[in-house]
């Protein structure tokens, strides 16, 4: 897997005219201004949801009377934060423009096409045709070219090309967070081959 990079990243840059854009906000960034996370925080929106339910859950159980009533304040107090949290998270969710969104367009078709070229099909999966060395290489070593708008795709996905290849696992992540930023499916096994 792809692990987070050391690159500092601005995260008030959100137009492609500039060549520090990014799609990591302050909150995907660590104390030092680096990305903490291979994901940016928007990603994951089964986080959000769980945090949701975590207030509903905790509010319900205040309205019932479940919780004793030396621990209302408590549980308030902790509904605040949860609150506090799932703002942060909303406020993370970066705001695209037509133009990056139409960027991001551009871009996915040819990293699908890499993506499903450079991975093994079902079919070689299910009859152990696979040599584990070779997918371990792909998956390690950079030893898939990149043009010029996916190597810019890749800057904002705080990935850093070597000689403007990445590895398998390092597309993925650009593929995924792609899809997301879309509102697309990000299952990698949807496009495998047959």
């Amino acid at each position: 897997m792809a692990t987070a990079t050391t690159t500092k990243v601005d995260p008030e840059v959100d137009d492609l005219k500039y060549n520090s854009f990014t799609i990591f906000t302050k909150y995907d960034l660590n104390p030092n201004g680096s990305v903490a996370s291979t994901y940016p925080l928007w990603y994951f929106t089964h986080i959000r949801e769980e945090l949701e339910n975590d207030i509903t859950v905790m509010e319900n159980q205040i309205k019932r009377n479940y919780v004793p009533e030396e621990r209302i304040p408590e549980y308030r107090e902790n509904i605040k934060k949860l609150r506090q949290k799932l703002q942060d998270m909303d406020d993370a969710i970066p705001k695209f423009n037509s133009k990056i969104r139409d960027f991001i367009n551009d871009v996915i078709p040819t990293l699908t096409e890499k993506l499903v070229n450079a991975l093994p099909s079902r079919t070689e999966m299910e009859r152990g045709l696979i040599y584990p060395e070779e997918e371990s290489r792909r998956m390690t070593t950079p030893c898939i070219l990149l043009n010029g708008k996916e190597l810019r795709w890749a800057k904002a996905c705080a990935i850093t090309p070597y000689k403007d290849m990445v590895t398998r696992s390092q597309l993925e992540v650009m593929w995924k967070i792609a899809r997301k930023a879309l509102g697309e499916d990000t299952n990698i096994e949807r496009i495998r081959k047959g």
